[in-house]
């Protein structure tokens, strides 16, 4: 039987090689690296196997913190959330069908957690507000304020269903139809978000490329 509470939050990222484990260690670590994902999750619902979902932590964890540390722009906070992420889907990894693939299942979870806790510190309208205030400060001027308009803040003046649409077509390479099993959002809409993120974009970003053009 699964336990849901034996495995802790610094467990899960502890990687420390097999240099130095007993040798019977190092041939399960090795034995399992070699493992399906799904042969993976099967010893982890039936066995409550730790190690077996160690194994998927490790395969999966660049992905899903490449992915939330887009979605907030803050690396510290993509970390935690990638924890979350891992530690409910060990809690909850009796849910998972094989129907799809396990990482767009976990890319899934990790979206639930970066809305729960963008709901709860707003920080991309923190930015914005931030920005705003910048924009009317007497010390800046109109050319100034064109040049501090990046990329990373005119990404927080998308909306959040634009921002995670893009985020996981264009930056990690996820089909419409992938990104709509992801996001569970339906495909028309993730073409409509998809086409009005990328319209704010080129809207926002166009005064400063061209101004860099005639540098």
């Amino acid at each position: 039987m699964l336990s849901h509470h034996a495995l802790k939050r610094d467990d899960l990222f502890t990687n420390p090689g097999c240099n130095g484990l007993p040798d019977s260690k190092a041939r399960q670590k090795s034995q399992l690296s070699n493992l399906s994902d799904i042969n993976l999750v099967n010893r982890v619902q039936l066995l409550g196997d730790q190690a077996a979902f160690k194994a998927l932590v490790l395969r999966h964890n660049a992905k899903v913190r490449g992915f939330l540390a887009r979605l907030c722009q803050d690396k510290d906070q993509a970390d935690d959330l990638a924890q979350e992420c891992f530690l409910l889907a060990f809690r909850h990894i009796g849910k998972y069908q094989p129907s799809g693939q396990f990482s767009s299942w976990l890319l899934k979870i990790a979206q639930r957690c970066y809305l729960q806790q963008k709901r709860l510190v707003s920080r991309r309208t923190e930015k914005w507000q931030q920005f705003r205030r910048q924009e009317t400060d007497e010390c800046l001027d109109d050319n100034q304020i064109e040049m501090n308009l990046d990329l990373e803040k005119a990404i927080t003046m998308l909306s959040e269903n634009e921002t995670i649409c893009l985020t996981l077509c264009y930056t990690m390479g996820y089909s419409h139809a992938e990104v709509a099993d992801i996001s569970g959002f339906p495909l028309g809409s993730v073409k409509t978000y998809i086409k009005t993120g990328k319209d704010k974009l080129r809207e926002l970003l166009e005064p400063q490329l061209a101004e860099n053009q005639n540098v």
